[in-house]
C-alpha cells in the first residue's frame, strides 16, 4: 500500500472523518455531506489515469485527465488548485509522446493556476505531525540514508467560502462556507512535477521568462506561518523554482535542506530533490557524487509510487555510474528492471532495460545489448511507448548496436528514422524555435536574444557529446540557416561586428554540415584523427589521444592505412610495366579495403558519446582572424543580410571598416548586365571578336564598385597589398578583379591594385600552419573544355604543364585506381576537361573527371573520407557555375561555396576554379603561369602575375574555341575580361604575401 495515498477505500473515508472530527466545528453537516458524495478533488478519476499513464498507455490516461478537469472545482474566480494536477499529467502525457510545445502549455497552466492561487495552502488544515509510513522492502537496496517515508493523509480539508456579512459590509461575492476535501499532497506533488519539467523543456530559456520568476517569488512567501512540515515541501519546491531563475546555488542549498522532515521521513518531493542535486552533480562532472544522488532518489521514488522519477533517476544512475568509470552495468538495473515490471511499471521497466543496453552497448558487449533492447521491446508490447520518446530511443539503440555488430545499411537506417522521429522532441529544436518566436514578439530584449541565440545555436561541446549524443546529432543534422539569420540580423541592429562575422561564418558552416552525412560529424571525427597534427587544435590533439587509445582496432588500421600509403607512394609515377600496375592494384585495393573498415569504425564511434570537435571550417573571431593577417594583408567580408548586404574589412592590427551595402537587387542587375555585357549569355556562347572592342562593362563594373567604395577606398587601397574575399549570396558570381576602382590615374580594375583571393568562410581567411609540401606529384587530366576545342590545344598545354611540374603524370584511361585514393600520392591536380556539378547531391561529381566512370571513390563526398590526404593545390578551368549563362533566375551561389568547401574538407588548400569555361590558348597561358609562379611565391601573388601577364598577351583566333569574326590584322589581346576574369583563386594564404 502506498504511504502516500493508500487506496481508496472506506477505511480511508473514515479516517478522514476522524481528522474532520479535530476541526471547529464549521458546518459540520456540509462536511459530513460531501465526503458522503465523495467530492475529494482531485477526482477519483484523475488517481484511475495514473496506472495507465506509468504504463505507457498515454491516450488513455490523457482522456481521463480531461475527463478528470471538465469536473474540477470552477468559481467566478475561475479554476481552483486541483486543476494544477490536470494540467501537470496531461502536461506529462504530452511531454512523453515528444509534443514539447503541448507539453509546456499544459505544464505552463499548471503554474500560472499556482502563482493566481498561491495562497490556497493557508485555508488547509495541515496535522501538526506526521507518521512513518510501513517501509517497503526493495530489491537494488538499501538506502544509505537513515530515512523512512513518512505517512501522508491522503485527503485534508480546506476551508472554502467567506462571512457573508463581512462581505456585504465591504462589499463583493458571497459563497458559501464550507470544508471541501482535498488530496493536498498530490497537488504538491503536481506543482514540483511542472516546475522540474518546465525547467526542463526550457533550459536556458527558463530564466528569461517572467513565470520563473513569478512562481518563484510566490514560492518564497510562506503561506503557512511557523515550522509546520509542509514548510519542507514547499522548501523542495522553491528550491526547483530557483533553478529555472539560473540561481543554481541557492536552490542547491533549498535541495539539500529539505530532502526530509525533521531529518527523518522522506515526503512525495524527496525523489524530485534528489535528481535535481544529481544533475547539478552532472553537469559539474561530479560523477561518483551524482551517481550517488541518482540512486539514493530511487528508494522514495518507490516509496511513493513515483514510476516516471523512479525511471528518471536509474536511468541517470547508470548515466553517471558510467562516466565515473564504472566498468560494468550499474548493479541495481537487473532488479529494478524486475520489479518495475511486477508492479505494473511498464514504462519504468522497459527504461531501465534500455539504459542497461545502452551501458552493454558501450562496454562493447553488442550481442548482450541486444538481448537487453529485446527485453525492452517486449515490455513497451500492447502500449504507446513504441510511439513515445522512449520508443524512438529505442530505435537509436539499436542503431548504435547495429554499427557494432558491422551491419552499417541497418544501422543508417535506424539511425536516420530515429533522428527524423526526434525532431520533434529534441529539446534543443524546441528552444531554438521557441527563442526565434518570442524574440519576433519582442518578448525578449535584443540583448537577451543575442544571448539566447548564443546559447541555443551553440557548437555542440564536449559536454554535449557526452551526456547526450543522440540529442546533439539531431542539432547537427537540422538546417538552422533561418533561425541564424534572425540572430544575424539582431547582430546588425545592435552593430555588434564580432557576432555579425560569427553568425555568417556559423550560416555557411550550417549549410555546409546539413549537406553531409550525420551533420557533419563523420567529417569531424575525420579531422580528429587523421588530419595533420597542425591542424588540430589543443582540444582536438587530447580528442585523438583518448580515441585511439580507447579504440586501439582504430589505431592499428591507422597504422595499417599508413604503411600502405607509403608502399603507393613509392611506386613510380608512370606505371607502365605489368609488375608496376600489379603493384598500383594491390595497394590500392588494400588501402581501400583498409578505408572502407576504418569508416565503418567511424560509424560506430559518431553515435558514442564521444566527444569530437567539428575542427573544419574553422569558427575564428574578428580578433583572431587580425592577429593572423601580416601588414598589408586585409580581409573583405560580405554577408548576404535579411534586409541589406553587410560588408566588413578587416586589417592587421585591431582596425575594421563595416557598412551596409545599399539596394542588393541593384546590385544583382548590375552583375547580371555586366556578365552579359562581357558576353557570358549560356554556357556555349561564341563571342564575336567585335565585342572585344566594346568597354561599356567599364561603366557597370564602376557602379559595382562604388557598393564597396566605404571600405576600398583609394587610401585604403594604397595600403592593402593582398585583400582575401569572402563572398556570400550572388556575389559568388562577381569577379572583383575587373571591378573599376577610381584612382589618379583614372579607372584601373582592382587587380592592378592588389592582390586577390577568396576563401569560402571568414575563418579559412588566414594561415594554414601545414608546412608547404614539395617534391610530390602533379597530376594531369587531359580532356577537353570545350566542344569546339582541338585535341591539339589540350595536348600541347598538358605537355607544358608537364615542363614546368617537378614529378608531372598526364593520367589516362583506364584509370587503376580511384581518385579518392590516388589523391594522397598528389601534390598538384590540374584538371583540363569540361566539369558539370551536381546540383542536387552537390558532393556528387568527380573532380579528376578521368575516373568519374569508376563510382563513388571519384566523387567529392568519397575525397572526404578516409584515407585523408588530397592535393595540395587543384586547378579546374572546366568547372561551370550560373554565371556562365548571365544568372538568369535565381542563384545563391551554393554551387561555388559547396564544391570549394568540400574540396577544402578533404585537405586541397588552393582551388582555381573557374565561374565560365573558355578553353583555348589563354586558358592554358593562365595556368601554365600559375603553377610556374606559385612554386616560387605566394598564390595569390602568383595569380595577380600570371593574369597581368595573359591581359597582354595576342589572341590566337585559331586556338581560342569561344572566338569568331577576328579579321586578318586586327588581331586582339586577352585583355578583354571573358578570357581572364572567370577564374576564382580560393586559398588559405598559406604563404606570406609578398609585393
Amino acid at each position: 500500500m502506498s504511504p502516500f495515498f493508500g487506496r481508496r477505500s472506506r477505511a480511508a473515508i473514515v479516517a478522514l472523518l476522524a481528522v474532520g472530527t479535530l476541526l471547529p466545528p464549521l458546518f459540520p453537516s456540509a462536511v459530513q455531506a460531501q465526503l458522503a458524495e465523495g467530492r475529494a478533488v482531485p477526482r477519483e478519476t484523475y488517481f484511475l489515469s495514473l496506472d495507465p499513464y506509468y504504463a505507457g498507455n498515454y491516450r488513455t490516461a490523457m482522456r481521463g485527465f480531461r475527463s478528470a478537469a471538465r469536473s474540477g472545482i470552477r468559481s467566478i474566480q475561475g479554476r481552483w488548485v486541483d486543476s494544477i494536477c490536470y494540467f501537470s499529467m496531461m502536461g506529462e502525457c504530452f511531454y512523453q509522446m515528444g509534443d514539447l510545445p503541448a507539453a509546456l502549455e499544459q505544464h505552463e497552466q499548471a503554474l500560472r493556476l499556482f502563482a493566481n492561487q498561491s495562497t490556497w495552502m493557508k485555508r488547509i488544515q495541515w496535522p501538526a505531525t506526521i507518521a512513518p509510513a510501513q517501509v517497503r522492502q526493495l530489491p537494488w537496496g538499501p538506502s544509505r540514508r537513515q530515512t523512512v517515508p513518512g505517512q501522508f493523509p491522503e485527503t485534508l480539508l480546506s476551508r472554502q467560502g467567506n462571512d457573508p456579512n463581512k462581505a456585504l459590509r465591504q462589499g463583493g461575492i458571497v459563497r458559501r462556507r464550507e470544508l471541501l476535501p482535498v488530496r493536498a499532497m498530490e497537488i504538491m506533488r503536481c506543482i514540483g512535477v511542472s516546475i522540474r519539467r518546465r525547467n526542463e523543456i526550457l533550459g536556458p530559456l527558463a530564466p528569461h521568462e517572467t513565470l520563473s520568476a513569478s512562481v518563484a517569488q510566490r514560492l518564497a512567501k510562506r503561506q503557512v506561518k511557523g515550522n509546520n512540515w509542509i514548510n519542507t515541501l514547499v522548501d523542495t519546491q522553491q528550491g526547483l523554482a530557483k533553478l529555472s531563475t539560473g540561481a543554481n546555488q541557492e536552490a542547491l542549498q533549498l535541495l539539500k535542506g529539505s530532502l526530509t522532515i525533521g531529518g527523518r521521513f522522506d515526503h512525495p518531493l524527496t525523489s524530485m530533490a534528489l535528481v535535481e542535486i544529481g544533475k547539478l552533480a552532472l553537469a559539474a562532472e561530479e560523477y561518483e557524487q551524482a551517481a550517488a544522488s541518482f540512486y539514493e532518489a530511487t528508494f522514495p521514488a518507490a516509496q511513493f509510487n513515483q514510476a516516471d522519477v523512479l525511471e528518471e533517476a536509474f536511468v541517470l544512475a547508470a548515466k553517471a555510474h558510467r562516466l565515473a568509470g564504472g566498468k560494468s552495468v550499474f548493479p541495481p538495473l537487473q532488479a529494478a528492471a524486475i520489479w518495475t515490471d511486477k508492479n505494473r511499471m511498464q514504462r519504468a521497466s522497459a527504461a531501465i532495460l534500455m539504459a542497461a543496453a545502452e551501458t552493454t552497448a558501450l562496454l562493447n558487449q553488442p550481442q548482450a545489448a541486444l538481448g537487453l533492447l529485446k527485453q525492452s521491446k517486449t515490455a513497451m508490447n500492447r502500449s504507446d511507448l513504441p510511439k513515445s520518446n522512449l520508443g524512438i530511443r529505442l530505435v537509436y539503440d539499436n542503431a548504435v548496436v547495429a554499427f557494432q555488430v558491422g551491419d552499417s545499411a541497418s544501422g543508417l537506417a535506424s539511425l536516420n528514422l530515429a533522428i527524423k522521429q526526434n525532431i520533434k522532441s529534441s529539446f534543443r529544436l524546441f528552444r531554438i524555435a521557441r527563442t526565434t518566436k518570442l524574440q519576433r514578439a519582442k518578448i525578449f530584449s535584443p540583448r537577451v536574444a543575442s544571448l539566447l541565440y548564443s546559447e541555443v545555436l551553440r557548437e555542440p561541446t564536449d559536454k554535449d557529446w557526452t551526456l547526450a549524443p543522440f540529442e546533439t546529432l539531431t542539432y547537427c543534422v537540422t538546417p538552422q540557416s533561418d533561425v541564424m539569420r534572425a540572430w544575424l540580423a539582431l547582430a546588425i541592429e545592435r552593430d555588434e561586428t564580432d557576432v555579425m562575422i560569427e553568425v555568417s561564418d556559423r550560416i555557411r558552416r550550417n549549410l555546409f554540415f546539413t549537406q553531409l552525412p550525420l551533420g557533419g560529424r563523420l567529417l569531424a571525427l575525420r579531422w580528429v584523427l587523421a588530419a595533420p597534427p597542425a591542424l588540430l587544435s589543443k582540444e582536438a590533439r587530447q580528442q585523438r589521444k583518448t580515441l585511439l587509445e580507447k579504440f586501439p582496432v582504430v589505431a592499428k588500421i591507422f597504422e595499417e592505412m599508413a604503411q600502405v600509403e607509403k608502399s603507393l607512394k613509392a611506386l613510380p609515377v608512370a606505371a607502365e610495366s605489368a609488375d608496376n600496375i600489379r603493384q598500383y592494384e594491390k595497394y590500392s585495393k588494400q588501402l581501400v579495403s583498409l578505408a572502407a573498415k576504418q569508416e565503418a569504425h567511424l560509424l560506430e564511434i559518431a553515435v558514442r558519446p564521444e566527444p569530437a570537435t567539428r575542427l573544419f571550417p574553422p569558427i575564428r573571431t574578428a580578433e583572431s582572424i587580425q592577429s593572423q593577417l601580416a601588414p598589408g594583408q586585409a580581409v573583405l567580408i560580405l554577408i548576404d543580410a535579411p534586409k541589406e548586404m553587410q560588408a566588413v574589412l578587416l586589417s592587421a592590427g585591431k582596425q575594421y571598416t563595416s557598412w551596409s551595402i545599399k539596394a542588393p537587387a541593384r546590385i544583382k542587375k548590375n552583375l547580371v548586365t555586366m556578365m552579359q555585357t562581357i558576353g557570358n549569355y549560356n554556357k556555349n556562347q561564341v563571342l564575336d571578336a567585335s565585342l572585344l572592342k566594346d568597354e561599356k562593362w567599364k561603366s557597370t563594373a564602376e557602379q559595382l564598385f562604388s557598393s564597396f567604395k566605404e571600405g576600398l577606398s583609394e587610401k585604403n587601397l594604397q595600403s592593402i597589398q593582398e585583400l582575401t574575399i569572402v563572398p556570400d549570396g550572388f556575389l559568388w558570381y562577381l569577379p572583383f578583379e575587373i571591378l573599376q576602382a577610381p584612382t589618379q590615374k583614372g579607372l584601373q580594375p582592382l587587380i592592378e591594385l592588389t592582390k586577390i583571393r577568396y576563401a569560402p568562410t571568414a575563418g579559412l581567411a588566414v594561415n594554414d600552419p601545414r608546412p608547404v609540401p614539395t617534391g610530390g606529384e602533379t597530376a594531369i587530366v587531359v580532356g577537353r573544355l570545350f566542344g569546339r576545342e582541338s585535341d591539339q590545344i589540350i595536348r600541347a598545354a598538358a605537355s607544358e604543364i608537364r615542363d614546368v611540374s617537378a614529378r608531372p603524370a598526364i593520367l589516362k584511361l583506364p584509370m587503376l585506381v580511384d581518385s579518392s585514393i590516388l589523391a594522397s600520392r598528389w601534390d598538384k591536380l590540374v584538371v583540363l576537361d569540361d566539369i558539370q556539378n551536381n546540383s542536387k547531391e552537390r558532393f556528387n561529381w568527380a573532380p579528376a573527371q578521368i575516373d568519374e566512370r569508376n563510382g563513388r571513390g571519384s566523387k567529392v563526398a568519397a575525397w572526404m573520407e578516409l584515407p585523408w590526404a588530397a592535393p595540395q593545390q587543384v586547378i579546374l578551368p572546366g568547372y561551370h557555375t550560373a554565371a556562365e549563362d548571365g544568372l538568369r533566375g535565381r542563384h545563391t551561389g551554393d554551387e561555388i561555396f559547396l564544391a570549394t568547401t568540400g574540396l577544402m574538407a578533404s585537405g586541397v588548400r588552393t582551388i582555381l576554379i573557374s565561374r565560365w569555361r573558355t578553353g583555348g590558348q589563354i586558358s592554358m597561358e593562365l595556368i601554365r603561369e600559375f603553377l610556374l609562379e606559385s612554386s616560387q611565391e605566394s598564390a595569390a601573388a602568383a595569380w595577380q602575375r600570371s593574369l597581368l601577364l595573359a591581359r597582354s598577351t595576342e589572341l590566337d583566333p585559331t586556338q581560342e574555341p569561344r572566338l569568331k569574326g577576328a579579321k586578318a590584322g586586327q588581331v586582339p589581346t586577352a585583355d578583354h575580361p571573358f578570357f581572364w576574369s572567370g577564374y576564382m583563386l580560393i586559398d588559405t594564404g598559406s604563404r606570406s604575401a609578398k609585393r
